[in-house]
C-alpha cells in the first residue's frame, strides 16, 4: 500500500469535524423548534413591558405560544388598563391562529381556524371633552415615522396571460363575544353593543357561508328625560364562485334582520317595530352572460324591491370592450351603443311608504319638537320603476307614483289651527332611448287631485332630441311645457291659511314651446294667461288681477354654439286694466349684421296697486312706491353699447300687527350701467364699463373698469381691472331706512346659542378645506387689479372716516396666483393701515398680514359692544371684565401676524405674529371680586346684628305670609276647578235631557203617558239648570276671593323688596367702615395691551389632518399691560390665552394695595402665595369660602 503523502492528514481530521458539526445542526435545529412554543412564555415579561411602555398604562398578558411545527399561534389575558386607573379599557380572552403552511407551498390555502374571542373595549368622552384614547394616540403621533425615499420605477415586463383559475381556499374565521362601550359624559349618553359573533366558513369558492348577530344593541341618554333605544341584529347568507371555461359564475343570497326594535322617550308613548329586512338573490354567469336577481326591503314604514332584474348577452358586450372604446369617435360611440344587446334586459323596482304608521309611532315626538307647528300627518305613497329593452336598440323607462290621503295639520305661530289635504298626487314618466337612430324622447305628467273631480294643478311636458352623439350638433324637435293651476281649488286647500270669509278665484296657465336646429338656431314660443280675483266681505267690488304674456324669440348660434344673433319678436308681460305690472323686451341684436340696431327691455311696477289685496291677504302689512328699469343694447359698426337706468321712488313697506313688526322707507335712490364692448371675429372681446353707479342719500357708489377677452373664450382671462369709488356711505343714514323692533334679551342668547351651534357641528376630524390643484389652476386664469376709493363714511355726527383707498390685486401681470392688499385711511382723530399678501398657489396658502390703526373711532350704537366685537375677532377674556364709555370709544392697534390655509381650525394652529399692541380710550375694569366674603367680620357682624337681625325676621315672616296666600290661592282655584267639572258633568246631562224633551213633544200631544214622561223629563231639564246656576252663584265669590288675594300677596312682596333693600343698605354701611379700596376694580383713562402671537409647535404642513392634529393651538402671550394715568401703581396683568378657548391670567396688585388686604389676611395670603388673582378658563382662583 503506498503511503499517504504528510500533507493530506490534517485535512481529513478538518473533514471529519464537519462531518459531525452538520450531523448536529439538525438536531440543535430540531430541539430548537420542538422547543419555541416553551420558550415563547419566556418572552410575556418582554412583551408586557413594550405595550406598557407603547401604550403607557397598566398592561398584562396571561399567556403565548407559537409552534411553527404545527403553525399555531395562541394568545390570551389581554389587558390594557384606563389611564391612571385599574378599570378595563381593552381585554381580550383569546385569539386563536391555525394556519398551514405545507398546502400553501403547493398552492392550497389552508386557514383551518381564526378565532378572536372575549374582545372588550370601552371608549369614552370625558366632561372636558377629550376621550380616553386620546393619550394613545398623542404617544403614536410623537413616534417620527422613517422618511420615505423614492425607489426607482423598475421597468414593467409584460407577462404571458394565463387561463384565469382560482386558488384552492380552505378557512374558518370566528369572532365570539365581541363587547363595545361608548360614552359621552358630555351628552350623558351611552352605547353598548354586547356579544357580537361573527362567523365565516370558506370551503374552495364554490361553497362560503356566512353569519353574524349579537346579543344586545341599546343605547341609552340623559337629555330633557331619559331616552333609551335598542335592536337586535342578525346576518346570513351564502356565496359561490367558479371559473368554467374562464368564465366567471357568481352566485349570491343572504338576508340581514333588525328585530326587536325599540325606543322610549321620544314620544308620549314607548315604540316598538316590527323586524326590518333587507334581502338578496343575485347571480352572474358569464358562461351564458346573463345577470339575474331580486332584492327587498321591508318596514314598517317603508318598503322596496327590485324584480325580475335580468340582463343577458353580457358576452357580446365584453367582446366589445376588448378594444380600446374612443368616447371621442363619434362614429365608433355609435356603433357600440347600436350594438349593445339590450331586447332581453328588463328590471322593475316597486315599493310604498307609509305617513300614517309614521304619524302613528313619531307622531307626538314630532308634534312635540315643531312645538305643535306638525301636529298630525298622513298619507301614503307607492310608487313603480320599470326599464325593458326592446328591438332595434331601443330601451324604454317608466315610472309610476302617486301619494294618496296625504295632509298635515297643527297650529300657526298665532296659535290659529289648521289643516292642508290632498286627496291624491300622481306622476308618470315615460322615456324612451333609441340607440340605433340616435333619438330620445320623453313624456312627463304631474297632477295634484284636491278632491274626487278637483284638480289643483298640473304640468306635462313632452320632448324629442336627435342626433345624439354626432359630429353635427343634437337637434331639439320638439319641447312642450305646460303648467295650469286652479285658484278656486287652491283657496279650498289652503283656507285656513287666509282670512275666514275670503275666497280666491282664478286660474293661472302658462305654456312654452322650443325647437333647435343648426341651421334655424333655437325658437321659443309661449304664453302665460293669469286671471285671479279676491272675494272678501271686508273690502267689496276688489278688482281683478288679469296679467298676459306672449314670448316669441329667435336666437341663431355660431359652430361653436356662441350666440351671435337674438331677435325678440314679443317678449313681455303685463297687467290688463292696471298699472300694477310691465315688462316688455323688443329688437334685435345680430353680432354679423353690418346695420345698426336696438335691443329693447323695459320693466315697471307700481306697488300701490297691491294695496287692496294685501289688506285682506296680509293684515297690517302696507306698501307703496314704484320701481322703474329701462335697458338698450345698441349695435353700431364693431360696437355694441349697453345703457340702463333705473328708479325707485317713494317706497315704503310696512308689517304693523305683527311680533316682527319693521317698517323700511326709502324716498328715492336710481341705478344705472353705461357699458360697451367691441366685435371681433364676430364675437364679443373687448368690454369697457364706462359707469354703473347706484345713488341714494344715504350711500353712493360708482364702479368702473375693463374685462379682457379673447373671442371664442369661455372666460374673461388674465385681466380685470376694477375701480370702485365710494363719494359716501352714512351708516345712521342707512339704519334709519329700516325700523325693526327689537330683540329681547332672550331672543338674543338664543340667537347666539343658534350660531354657536352650528360652530360645534364643525368637528376636530372632520378634513381641512383646501384649494384644490384644479381650483388653483383655474384661479390662474383670473387677473384682477382693484381699486376701491372711499371718500367719506359717516359714523355718526361727530365720527367719520376718510379718503380711505384699497387696492386689491391677484395675478397682476404674472399668473402666479399671488395675492396683495394695500388699504389706506383717514379718520378725524387719526388713521388707518392694511398691508397684506397671500400665495393661493398651495393647498394651503399662506398669508401674511401688517396693520396700523390709529385712533379709529367706535360708535357702539352701529356695532357690537366693544367687548363683544373684539372677542369675536381674537379671543381676549380681559375684555370681559372691562367696560367702555359708549360715548366716545377710540382704538388703536399695530402689529403683523401670518397663517397658513383657509380653513378656520387650521388658522388657530398656524397663526403667528410679531409684538402687537393694542390700546383702548377710557373705560373700567372690573374683576366682579367680592373683597367682602373673603373679611373677617364677625366684630362688624355683632355691631349690626341689632339692625339686620329684625330685617331679617320681617323679610322671614313676610315670606311665609306670601307663602300662606300663594297656599290660599291654589287650594281656591282647585275648589273653582271641581266646580267647573261638576257644571260640565251637568250640561252634558242637560243637553240630554233637552234631547229627550224634544223628542217627546211632537207625540206628547196625543199620548197621555208620552206627556207623564215628557213632563218628568221637563222636570229634570229644569233640575240640572237650577243646579248648574247654583253652582256658577259658588264659582263668582270664589274668583273675587282670589282677586283680593292677589292684591294682598302685592302688598306683601312690595314689603318685601323694601325691607330687602334695608338689608342691603345696612350691608353697605358695613363696607363703608372697612374703607378698603378695591385694587381690582379701577377706572382708567387708556389702556394698553402688547401681546405676541406664538405657537411651539406650530402646524407648517401642506398635507393631511393626520399631520394637523398633533400640532397645539396658538398662543396670544400678554408681553405688557399699562393703564393711565401712568402715575397710580395698578394691576400688574401676565397671562396668555390660547386660540382653543383656554387661557390664563394673573392679577398682581402693587404693593401698596397688598398692605392694605393686610386686614383681609385670608385673601392677601392666598395671593401672594399664587402671584395674584387667577383667571382661566375653568374659573377664578383664589376661590375661599
Amino acid at each position: 500500500m503506498p503511503e499517504i503523502p504528510l500533507a493530506t492528514q490534517p485535512k481529513s481530521k478538518k473533514s471529519k469535524r464537519l462531518l459531525k458539526i452538520l450531523a448536529i445542526l439538525p438536531i440543535l435545529f430540531l430541539i430548537l423548534f420542538l422547543c419555541i412554543p416553551l420558550l415563547t412564555s419566556l418572552f410575556i415579561p418582554a412583551v408586557t413591558s413594550s405595550l406598557e411602555q407603547a401604550t403607557g398604562r397598566k398592561s398584562s398578558l396571561q399567556g403565548l405560544s407559537l409552534n411553527l411545527l404545527t403553525s399555531k399561534v395562541f394568545l390570551h389575558g389581554l389587558q390594557i388598563k384606563e389611564k391612571d386607573s385599574d378599570e378595563d379599557f381593552l381585554k381580550l380572552d383569546k385569539v386563536e391562529i391555525d394556519f398551514s403552511i405545507w398546502p400553501a407551498i403547493f398552492g392550497k390555502w389552508e386557514l383551518p381556524k381564526l378565532e378572536v374571542s372575549g374582545f372588550f373595549l370601552r371608549i369614552v368622552r370625558e366632561e372636558k371633552g377629550n376621550f380616553n384614547f386620546q393619550s394613545l394616540q398623542d404617544k403614536m403621533v410623537t413616534q417620527k415615522e422613517p422618511e420615505k425615499t423614492e425607489k426607482p420605477l423598475k421597468p414593467v415586463v409584460v407577462k404571458e396571460t394565463k387561463p384565469l383559475a382560482l386558488p384552492k381556499i380552505l378557512a374558518k374565521i370566528l369572532l365570539n363575544n365581541i363587547n363595545l362601550i361608548v360614552e359621552d359624559k358630555v351628552e350623558k349618553s351611552r352605547l353598548e353593543i354586547k356579544n357580537f359573533c361573527f362567523s365565516l366558513d370558506v370551503d374552495g369558492f364554490d361553497k362560503i357561508q356566512y353569519n353574524s348577530s349579537w346579543e344586545k344593541g341599546a343605547f341609552e341618554a340623559i337629555k330633557e328625560k331619559a331616552l333609551s333605544a335598542g335592536l337586535l341584529y342578525k346576518l346570513d347568507g351564502k356565496a359561490s364562485m367558479a371559473i368554467q371555461d374562464g368564465k366567471v359564475v357568481l352566485n349570491s343570497k343572504g338576508e340581514l334582520v333588525f328585530s326587536e326594535i325599540y325606543a322610549k322617550g321620544f314620544a308620549e308613548k314607548d315604540i316598538a317595530l316590527n323586524p326590518i329586512r333587507l334581502s338578496h338573490d343575485f347571480s352572474l354567469d358569464m358562461l351564458k352572460g346573463t345577470v339575474e336577481g331580486k332584492a327587498s326591503f321591508t318596514s314598517d314604514y317603508f318598503a322596496a324591491e327590485l324584480v325580475d332584474l335580468q340582463i343577458s348577452d353580457l358576452q357580446k358586450i365584453q367582446d366589445q370592450l376588448a378594444s380600446p372604446l374612443e368616447l371621442q369617435n363619434k362614429e365608433k360611440l355609435h356603433n357600440f351603443l347600436s350594438n349593445l344587446p339590450v331586447q332581453n334586459w328588463k328590471g322593475k323596482v316597486e315599493g310604498w311608504a307609509s305617513l300614517d304608521k309614521l304619524r302613528e309611532d313619531f307622531g307626538d315626538f314630532i308634534a312635540s319638537a315643531s312645538k305643535q307647528s306638525i301636529g298630525s300627518f298622513g298619507g301614503k305613497l307607492n310608487f313603480s320603476t320599470v326599464l325593458e329593452g326592446k328591438e332595434n336598440s331601443v330601451l324604454e323607462y317608466t315610472q309610476k307614483g302617486d301619494i294618496s290621503n296625504l295632509y298635515v295639520s297643527g297650529k300657526m305661530d298665532s296659535q290659529k289651527p289648521y289643516k292642508v289635504s290632498l286627496l291624491q298626487i300622481t306622476k308618470n314618466v315615460f322615456a324612451s332611448l333609441d340607440l340605433k337612430n340616435r333619438t330620445f324622447a320623453n313624456s312627463f305628467d304631474y297632477k295634484i287631485q284636491a278632491k274626487e273631480n278637483s284638480i289643483l294643478a298640473s304640468i306635462k311636458q313632452k320632448s324629442r332630441v336627435e342626433k345624439l352623439w354626432e359630429s353635427s350638433p343634437l337637434e331639439i324637435k320638439l319641447f312642450d311645457w305646460n303648467l295650469l293651476v286652479d285658484l278656486d281649488v287652491l283657496n279650498q286647500v289652503i283656507a285656513d291659511f287666509i282670512p275666514e270669509d275670503t275666497k280666491l278665484r282664478g286660474k293661472i296657465e302658462h305654456s312654452d314651446s322650443l325647437v333647435f336646429q343648426q341651421e334655424s338656431g333655437i325658437k321659443l314660443l309661449g304664453s302665460t294667461n293669469i286671471n285671479a280675483q279676491v272675494i272678501s266681505p271686508k273690502q267689496e267690488n276688489l278688482p281683478g288681477i288679469s296679467i298676459q304674456g306672449e314670448r316669441d324669440i329667435e336666437i341663431m348660434l355660431d359652430p361653436q354654439y356662441r350666440v351671435k344673433k337674438v331677435n325678440m319678436k314679443k317678449f313681455g308681460q303685463q297687467t290688463k286694466d292696471s298699472q300694477l305690472f310691465q315688462f316688455s323686451g323688443k329688437g334685435e341684436m345680430d353680432l354679423e349684421s353690418e346695420k345698426d340696431q336696438n335691443l329693447d327691455l323695459n320693466f315697471k311696477i307700481m306697488l300701490k296697486e297691491l294695496q287692496p289685496y294685501l289688506d285682506v291677504l296680509a293684515k297690517g302689512m302696507k306698501i307703496q312706491g314704484n320701481i322703474d328699469h329701462r335697458m338698450r343694447i345698441s349695435k353700431k359698426a364693431d360696437s355694441v353699447q349697453l345703457q340702463a337706468k333705473g328708479q325707485l321712488a317713494d317706497f315704503a313697506l310696512a308689517m304693523e300687527d305683527s311680533p316682527n313688526a319693521f317698517s323700511v322707507a326709502v324716498k328715492e335712490a336710481k341705478w344705472g350701467k353705461n357699458v360697451s364692448a367691441q366685435i371681433r371675429e364676430k364675437q364679443l372681446s373687448q368690454l369697457d364699463v364706462q359707469k354703473i353707479f347706484f345713488h341714494h342719500p344715504a350711500m353712493m357708489v360708482e364702479m368702473s373698469g375693463s374685462l379682457t377677452k379673447e373671442p371664442y373664450q369661455d372666460s374673461f382671462k388674465n385681466k380685470i381691472q376694477w375701480k370702485i369709488d365710494v363719494p359716501k356711505i352714512d351708516i345712521p343714514g342707512l339704519l334709519s331706512l329700516v325700523n325693526r323692533k327689537k330683540r329681547n334679551v332672550i331672543e338674543k342668547i338664543e340667537r347666539v346659542e343658534k350660531i354657536q351651534e352650528k360652530i360645534k357641528e364643525v368637528t376636530e376630524n372632520s378634513p381641512l378645506a383646501t384649494l384644490s390643484k384644479e381650483q388653483r389652476e383655474e384661479l390662474k386664469k383670473l387677473g384682477l387689479y382693484l381699486e376701491i376709493s372711499i371718500q367719506q363714511i359717516i359714523l355718526n355726527k361727530a365720527n367719520q372716516i376718510k379718503d380711505w383707498n384699497t387696492l386689491i390685486t391677484l395675478n397682476h401681470n404674472v399668473s402666479d396666483n399671488q395675492f396683495a392688499l394695500k388699504s389706506d385711511g383717514k379718520t378725524n382723530s387719526g388713521s388707518l393701515s392694511i398691508t397684506g399678501t397671500g400665495n393661493l398657489d398651495q393647498a394651503h396658502p399662506e398669508f401674511q398680514f401688517s396693520y396700523d390703526f390709529n385712533e379709529v373711532p367706535y360708535v357702539v350704537e352701529l356695532f357690537a359692544p366693544v367687548g363683544e366685537k373684539i372677542q369675536s375677532i381674537m379671543p381676549f377674556p380681559l375684555m370681559q371684565k372691562i367696560q367702555m364709555d359708549p360715548a366716545e370709544v377710540r382704538f388703536t392697534v399695530k402689529g403683523d401676524s401670518k397663517w397658513q390655509g383657509i380653513d378656520p381650525r387650521g388658522i388657530k394652529k398656524s397663526l403667528l405674529g410679531g409684538k402687537n399692541t393694542f390700546k383702548l380710550s377710557k373705560g373700567k375694569l372690573d374683576l366682579g371680586l367680592d373683597l367682602g366674603k373673603y373679611m373677617d367680620t364677625k366684630n362688624l357682624e355683632k355691631e349690626m346684628e341689632s339692625h339686620i337681625a329684625p330685617l331679617n325676621q320681617t323679610l322671614s315672616a313676610l315670606k311665609g305670609q306670601e307663602d300662606v296666600q300663594n297656599s290660599s290661592i291654589n287650594a281656591t282655584q282647585e275648589k273653582i276647578k271641581a266646580i267647573q267639572s261638576k257644571v260640565e258633568d251637568l250640561e252634558g246631562k242637560r243637553k240630554e235631557a233637552s234631547g229627550i224633551v224634544e223628542k217627546l213633544k211632537p207625540l206628547a200631544a196625543w199620548n197621555p203617558v208620552t206627556k207623564s214622561k215628557l213632563e218628568e223629563a221637563q222636570q229634570r231639564l229644569d233640575g240640572y239648570g237650577k243646579q248648574i246656576q247654583d253652582y256658577r252663584q259658588q264659582q263668582s265669590p270664589l274668583a273675587q276671593s282670589i282677586e283680593q288675594v292677589k292684591g294682598k300677596i302685592a302688598d306683601i312682596q312690595k314689603k318685601i323688596q323694601e325691607t330687602q333693600a334695608k338689608i342691603q343698605s345696612a350691608k353697605e354701611e358695613l363696607m363703608k367702615k372697612m374703607k378698603i379700596d378695591n385694587p381690582f376694580a379701577f377706572e382708567f383713562d387708556s389702556f394698553s395691551l402688547s401681546f405676541n402671537m406664538e405657537n411651539e409647535k406650530p402646524w407648517q404642513e401642506q398635507g393631511t389632518l393626520s399631520e394637523w392634529l398633533p400640532c397645539s393651538f396658538s398662543k396670544i402671550n400678554y408681553v405688557e399691560i399699562v393703564f393711565a394715568p401712568s402715575d397710580r401703581n395698578l394691576l400688574k396683568i401676565t397671562g396668555w390665552v390660547s386660540l382653543d378657548g383656554k387661557y390664563h391670567l394673573s392679577f398682581m396688585p402693587p404693593k401698596e394695595s397688598m398692605e392694605k388686604l393686610s386686614s383681609i389676611p385670608l385673601l392677601g395670603k392666598a395671593i401672594q402665595d399664587q402671584g395674584g388673582i387667577i383667571m382661566t378658563s375653568e374659573g377664578m382662583k383664589p376661590n375661599i369660602k
